[in-house]
């Protein structure tokens, strides 16, 4: 071996602590666009569920919007091999901190006199520990289970499916302020400019 060859060698190698801060770098983009990607796939399907004619109980419900997150991790962490149940855990974890918005409702008791959600439940901590874990354990078992798969077709930068999914958490929203302005219910402030 020549000396630059030698160098080329112990530059492609790069030593243990830069090796794990790459690895921790590598796992940043794709837990976090898989949870953003999980927490418009079950806002989606909660607005669903929530719609008058369906009125899904909670009993229900919860099940099934569990089910979406993890069927959402599965799929966008398929291909990633060994991996796969690292970025689950982040995206489990990412989905649970975003969902946590959903869970406003149950966290909080109303104010008798006002009607205003105004003071936590006394086991507000139990649930959001508990629906972070819960969050964080399903994301780990579909992640594995979509490392074992593997991905069909070109997929992508991160940054692209990052775009991908918030322009399908922007369809719904220009579906329902569709709905609501030509029924006439959108007029909140009717002599805005």
């Amino acid at each position: 071996m020549t000396t630059a060859q030698t160098n080329d060698v112990s530059s492609a190698t790069p030593p243990l602590p830069a090796r794990r801060e790459t690895e921790a770098a590598g796992l940043l983009w794709p837990s976090t666009v898989s949870g953003f990607g999980a927490a418009v796939a079950v806002w989606i399907a909660w607005y669903l569920l929530h719609l008058p004619s369906i009125q899904t109980p909670p009993e229900a419900a919860a099940p099934l919007l569990l089910i979406v997150m993890g069927l959402t991790v599965g799929w966008l962490t398929r291909g990633l091999g060994g991996r796969a149940w690292r970025v689950g855990l982040g995206a489990g974890l990412v989905a649970g901190g975003i969902n946590l918005l959903l869970l406003g409702s149950k966290i909080t008791s109303k104010d008798p006199a006002t009607g205003d959600a105004s003071t936590l439940v006394p086991s507000a901590p139990v649930i959001v520990g508990g629906f972070l874990i819960a969050s964080a354990l399903i994301g780990v078992i579909a992640g594995a289970a979509g490392g074992l798969t593997r991905s069909t077709g070109s997929r992508g930068g991160w940054l692209g499916r990052f775009a991908m999914i918030a322009l399908a958490a922007l369809a719904p929203l220009i579906a329902i302020g569709g709905a609501v302005t030509s029924a006439g219910a959108g007029m909140a402030v009717p002599d805005w400019p």
